[in-house]
């Protein structure tokens, strides 16, 4: 079934989409159930790309960056916005899919450094880096917060999407474990790493995301671009005005294709869109910048 699933994954990313998802469900569940734990895949991204990847996503499988649902417009705002900047930081990489992405879409000049405590995930990373041959693709072992030192990290082995700093982001009947690891603040490491000076910032920590601000405050005028993903506990602690207010950003809500202009934190929510893009860029700047893309500006 192993053998199935990865002649599947790896065929012609013209061939994937959300048709191809729904119909390798049910191979999907049976390998599932047959605990095979990882497949090859392109991931619908690079014709080229020999991924290993788990089973427990089929997206990785079957689909393509366009059948990402809730992350497609991070995924393609960050293809149209990272061209301009000197550098890339992936923040809570997971299994890599964001890196993956931009580095078939970018040129190779452009670093990514990409961020992942879960030595799990990092390494599976770092592997397929190294066997797809991306270059200028760094890899930190690390968690990033608002101090640089050693922190209690929650590493959910039910899922690994939700890992994290955070331990009021667990959830109930879901297996974790307890671990120390090294953290970083972004401007500790902007300070000690002379890279760039034009930084586009993807951070996806779920709940973390008060101490990575509280990190950055002295770097931030490094950051053009902050996409980040706002969940409960900073849509009501409004981060957002936080982000907008002292640093100087206008912020943008993600709702897939259409980027809502958001002048103050008012709530707003469509299911599965958490995202937020944060950039000095007016309405009507943003809507010139994006002319040739797919996204709309909406104010």
């Amino acid at each position: 079934m192993n053998k199935m699933l990865s002649f599947l994954a790896s065929l012609p990313i013209s061939l994937k989409g959300k048709s191809f998802v729904r119909i390798g469900g049910k191979l999907f569940r049976k390998a599932q159930s047959d605990n095979n734990e990882t497949l090859t895949t392109n991931l619908g991204i690079k014709d080229s790309y020999k991924m290993v990847m788990p089973v427990s996503n089929p997206l990785f499988a079957f689909g393509n960056p366009m059948s990402y649902q809730g992350e497609r417009g991070v995924l393609y705002l960050s293809k149209f916005l990272a061209p301009e900047v000197d550098a890339v930081m992936d923040i809570g990489a997971n299994w890599g899919y964001f890196t993956y992405f931009l580095k078939a879409n970018l040129n190779e000049s452009i670093p990514i450094y990409f961020f992942e405590p879960n030595e799990k995930l990092f390494l599976g990373i770092q592997q397929n880096v190294r066997n797809n041959n991306l270059k200028n693709t760094h890899g930190v072992q690390k968690g990033i917060s608002s101090f640089s030192g050693t922190a209690k990290f929650y590493v959910n082995l039910t899922n690994d999407l939700s890992s994290s700093l955070d331990g009021s982001f667990l959830h109930e009947g879901e297996q974790v474990v307890e671990h120390s690891i090294e953290v970083v603040s972004f401007d500790d490491f902007i300070s000690e790493n002379d890279i760039a000076q034009k930084w586009l910032v993807k951070v996806d920590i779920e709940n973390a995301e008060p101490e990575f601000i509280k990190g950055a405050a002295n770097k931030m005028g490094h950051i053009d671009y902050l996409i980040i993903e706002f969940l409960e506990k900073a849509r009501k602690g409004k981060l957002a005005d936080q982000l907008t207010d002292r640093f100087g950003f206008h912020a943008y809500y993600i709702n897939d294709f259409n980027l809502e202009y958001m002048p103050k934190e008012d709530g707003r929510y469509t299911p599965p869109e958490y995202n937020f893009l944060f950039c000095r860029l007016t309405p009507e700047q943003l809507s010139t910048k994006l002319e040739d893309s797919p996204f709309t500006v909406v104010k």
